[in-house]
């Protein structure tokens, strides 16, 4: 052992004066080497091209050391660590939080990788994150750029969605899909998103769900000096404020009755608060739409779906009736018989109501991600 351990010493010192090609040479012979430690962890920062076996085969590499390069390495060097006999569940998740989509598809496809939940949660995130907010200014908060670098920053939700009614109006109607589209999915849960050309540019949601439209107990877009009041002068503890704006507020806060739109729609004819809490909706609703409007520099399509857009003809007809300056303009005999288009004929803005399908985007993802890397 002493000698190996002089040996790896005397190596580690020599290796930097050696050229590229000679160290990759090295590094091929040394990468099965459990005692030399000292060479396998120079060489683990080194060019890919050294690094690459001692990354993909030595077991003389701690997990710290692993662990640095995937923070401080490039793509290339995190393609290498996916491909170890073993990776750990916590390199997993520095590998998913470093690295780029080929190597989450690496790491996936690897069987020796232990990944936990929390990191499947992670990769589903990024899911989310690759459809919604990919313009960088309008992800930023107006808060100092530290909080930003730690990641408070408008992310934007229902990104499967979205993905898929990009893709279904690829398919159906490309010339659509290549212009100015804004999505409304309007369920329990609900957000808005402006597209174009199929990416997304803008979205009613930001850092968590509680941001943009009202939803059904959820309040939508709050003035933060209404939580400091309530932390402050009500004496609400952070618990409480957080049912209150995730589970009591919305539809239901507003109406006092129900979260669930066609029950409202049932009760407003003689409760005020039912219509009330409707009509704020579709105000807020068409509100963002000419919002993402102005982020698209234009509209050329709506698009409702989830549960109410598909399903409400009356609250779609609410939405789209203050957006008729943008050249909205729908059919009343289309909208209720939820016709794929029901937009009245010279209206400049199609609108169409699409149902999506999340299950298929997951599908479809996850088939591409686990494909072998050509």
């Amino acid at each position: 052992p002493a000698t190996v351990a002089q040996f790896d010493e005397a190596l580690a010192a020599a290796a930097a004066d050696y050229s590229k090609q000679v160290r990759a040479e090295i590094a091929r012979l040394v990468a099965s080497h459990a005692g030399l430690t000292r060479v396998a962890e120079s060489f683990a920062f080194d060019d890919i091209t050294v690094a690459a076996p001692i990354l993909r085969r030595s077991s003389a590499l701690s997990e710290a050391t692993l662990l640095r390069v995937v923070a401080q390495q490039s793509q290339e060097h995190l393609m290498a660590v996916t491909q170890r006999t073993h990776v750990s569940p916590a390199l997993s998740h520095a590998l998913v939080e470093k690295g780029d989509d080929r190597v989450v598809s690496s790491l996936l496809q690897n069987d020796g990788a232990e990944i936990a939940a929390e990191t499947y949660d992670r990769i589903a995130v990024r899911a989310e994150e690759s459809t919604v907010l990919q313009a960088p200014l309008v992800r930023r908060f107006a808060l100092p750029r530290a909080l930003h670098d730690e990641g408070v920053l408008r992310y934007g939700f229902h990104g499967l969605s979205y993905a898929y009614l990009a893709r279904e109006l690829a398919r159906t109607a490309p010339e659509v899909a290549a212009g100015r589209v804004v999505a409304l999915h309007l369920g329990s849960g609900a957000s808005l998103c402006g597209m174009r050309d199929g990416r997304s540019v803008d979205s009613s949601m930001g850092f968590s769900t509680l941001d943009g439209v009202p939803m059904g107990t959820r309040c939508g877009a709050l003035d933060p000096g209404v939580v400091l009041y309530l932390l402050q002068q009500r004496g609400m503890t952070p618990a409480a404020v957080e049912d209150l704006l995730y589970h009591r507020s919305g539809l239901l806060g507003v109406s006092g009755s129900s979260a669930d739109a066609r029950a409202l729609e049932a009760e407003s004819s003689t409760s005020a608060a039912a219509a009330e809490a409707l009509a704020l909706f579709a105000c807020r609703c068409a509100g963002e739409a000419g919002r993402l409007a102005v982020s698209l520099q234009g509209l050329d399509a709506l698009v409702f779906t989830a549960g109410i857009g598909e399903h409400d003809a009356r609250l779609r007809a609410a939405i789209a009736a203050p957006l008729s300056f943008l050249g909205v303009a729908l059919d009343p005999a289309r909208n209720e018989r939820h016709a794929r288009r029901i937009d009245a004929d010279g209206s400049r803005v199609a609108v169409f109501v699409i149902p999506t399908n999340e299950e298929q985007v997951i599908a479809a993802d996850a088939i591409a991600l686990l494909a072998p890397t050509p």
